[in-house]
């Protein structure tokens, strides 16, 4: 199997970033300043990774539930 300095000559930022489980791109720039990854080409900028835009998207929260009730058991809720 070969070493990663090896691979690293043919890939690029976008690959080594999703290799590593999508690590930011100032990590990736320490990785190569620190010669660790080598002649890795391409943009540091990683704006077009997909999954990790959806993985920073907040979910809003829940509507208000119209019903309320009065008195006790007026309301229930169960999971059949």
């Amino acid at each position: 199997m070969g070493s990663a300095s090896a691979a690293s000559s043919l890939s690029s930022f976008a690959q080594w970033h999703h290799r590593l489980g999508h690590l930011c791109g100032s990590r990736l720039s320490t990785l190569v300043h620190h010669s660790f990854l080598r002649s890795v080409s391409g943009d540091v900028s990683l704006d077009q990774c997909q999954e990790c835009r959806l993985g920073k998207q907040i979910q809003l929260p829940y509507h208000s539930s119209e019903p309320v009730s009065k008195r006790s058991f007026d309301l229930v809720h169960s999971d059949i």
